[in-house]
């Protein structure tokens, strides 16, 4: 398995909570159908519909709500590359379709649900290309009004972030970290100096580190920048230190070494000698003890042992369960 691209982990970690997906969604589709939607009735739905060559340029968290007495897929596509692809409106289309058939297979009903579909862009430059199908499709300018009825459209809505201000994304009607994940994946690419630019989100960077799954928040956030932007790890610490909570640093560079060491894991090949995978295991053991001990110092006593005969799988899941745990039942014994 590859590992989850930096984009797609941190489009995932703020866009997976409801509350901010709708709020997402309401800023970009129309009023009239926005007032529509119970947006309480909004829930994330499994899959992803993307080209495995092509996941390291999207995510595309699905959701469905109620719309009337009907059910409605709210589909958004993250479109992480520095040029416009002009084949958007047919990657939507397939994707789409995608979408349907699972449908399809699993509903006995005759009907397709309504997919709206809501692309977030970030290229350097506002968004110039086609937001429809029909505007690939070779048609003469003579013939037009006669062959458009009869070809696909699929218009899709866009989040177009180079057409946006850090001052406009400050004023959004969304979370603080929505906020500050939408102004990253503006300025990340273009930024001489993108720490600099985030320091002056210091208040909403201290924010989010007191919020329940700050961890989890800010491993996201800074895995991506030195990621995309090749940041020294020591300056990544010194930011954390300064801008916005020196109780940070440990849990989130502990969660960052056990991310990469269990995504290193899982790309493996099967035939390793069985000493390795097991030093292996004793590593990510040993990482998870250290990011458990960070958030509940009197944990050891009690799991130390358990952790240290757990396999992958079960310290994986236990990992994903301490970003946002509140007591240590809710990692073990969720």
């Amino acid at each position: 398995m590859a590992m989850q691209s930096p984009h797609d982990a941190l489009f995932k970690q703020v866009f997976s909570v409801p509350s901010e997906a709708a709020a997402e969604f309401c800023h970009v589709l129309p009023e009239a159908v926005s007032r529509e939607i119970d947006w309480r009735s909004l829930r994330s739905e499994p899959g992803s519909f993307v080209d495995e060559e092509l996941r390291d340029r999207h995510a595309d968290p699905l959701f469905s709500a109620t719309y009337g007495s009907k059910r409605v897929l709210l589909y958004c596509l993250l479109e992480h590359k520095s040029t416009l692809d002009l084949w958007t409106p047919l990657q939507v289309l397939i994707y789409t379709m995608r979408i349907w058939e699972r449908h399809r297979r699993e509903s006995p009903n005759l009907e397709l649900p309504a997919v709206f579909t809501v692309v977030v862009y970030h290229g350097p430059r506002p968004w110039s290309g086609p937001r429809e199908l029909v505007d690939l499709i070779a048609v003469p300018p003579s013939e037009r009004e006669r062959f458009e009825p009869y070809q696909p459209r699929c218009p899709f809505l866009i989040d177009d972030l180079a057409a946006e201000t850090p001052e406009s994304l400050r004023r959004r009607r969304a979370g603080v970290f929505a906020r500050v994940v939408l102004f990253c994946l503006k300025r990340v690419r273009e930024s001489p100096d993108i720490l600099a630019e985030l320091a002056l989100w210091g208040d909403a960077l201290r924010s989010i580190a007191q919020a329940p799954g700050g961890v989890a928040a800010l491993t996201a956030l800074l895995s991506y920048i030195m990621e995309v932007r090749d940041v020294p790890v020591g300056r990544v610490r010194q930011f954390l230190r300064i801008e916005v909570d020196p109780t940070m640093e440990s849990p989130v560079f502990t969660m960052i070494d056990f991310l990469k060491e269990k995504f290193r894991d899982e790309g493996r090949q099967e035939g390793l000698e069985q000493g390795r995978q097991e030093g292996r295991n004793e590593g990510q053991a040993e990482l998870f003890l250290r990011l458990l001990r960070a958030r509940f110092p009197d944990a050891l006593d009690r799991f130390a042992s358990r952790v240290e005969q757990a396999g992958d799988a079960e310290l994986a899941t236990w990992a994903e369960r301490l970003l946002k745990a509140r007591s240590l039942e809710d990692v073990f014994d969720a």
